[in-house]
């Protein structure tokens, strides 16, 4: 549950985002503008808003998944399954129904990007953990990041399963209005955005109250 200075649920008092609960299909950036949901062409290069929004995902049609993706193609894209209920796809990417969003590059090499923007200025603590969706060969091949400003924080890659757990980054930062945190995902050394589904998990936590 998100957590909420005085009880009120306005962005200068709100010192709590999880990049799951708070994701948003009815605007991006999302209501409070915390949270917007893009793609770079380059690491830390210009953020493009993907304004595509569809409520499933067209690679796995079947799924009632909510999606933010790129124009002219389902990929890159952002993805949350709200259902409240797993759910896997006939080519065994699994979709939980709580944690992790699923984000996946595109295929010139763009990078999916996640973006959490500092509402009020102060001391954050930030989480994030990333790990494959896939349950089944090919495994995942990307490139994770944690930029702040566009600079790197954390940098890393996926080369496995869902089974193989999480890469995790976790630091103190203090940050201004307008400060933004990125969490990233391209598509690998071997430079082919086929099967790359991606989670991730990530909060934001205001420690100076």
């Amino acid at each position: 549950m998100n957590k909420y200075n005085k009880g009120t649920s306005t962005t200068q008092s709100k010192t709590y985002f999880d990049a799951f609960d708070d994701f948003s299909y009815v605007s991006n950036p999302v209501p409070d503008g915390a949270w917007s949901y893009g793609y770079t062409g380059t690491l830390g290069g210009d953020f493009n808003l993907y304004t595509t929004q569809s409520k499933s995902y067209q690679q796995h049609s079947s799924l009632p998944l909510r999606v933010w993706q790129g124009p002219g193609n389902y990929d890159p894209n952002v993805i949350k399954n709200d259902t409240g209920t797993d759910m896997y796809s006939h080519d065994g990417v699994f979709n939980p129904k709580s944690s992790y969003l699923h984000f996946h590059p595109g295929p010139r090499g763009e990078y999916s990007v996640i973006r959490w923007t500092c509402q009020t200025s102060g001391t954050y603590k930030v989480s994030a953990g990333f790990r494959s969706l896939r349950t089944i060969n090919p495994p995942t091949t990307t490139d994770i990041h944690v930029l702040q400003n566009n600079a790197s924080l954390f940098d890393g890659a996926i080369n496995g399963f869902y089974v193989d757990g999480e890469k995790t980054y976790e630091g103190t930062l203090k940050l201004n209005i307008g400060d933004r945190i990125d969490f990233t995902v391209g598509y690998g050394d071997d430079k082919d955005y086929g099967y790359d589904s991606s989670g991730l998990k990530a909060t934001i936590e205001k420690i100076d109250q």
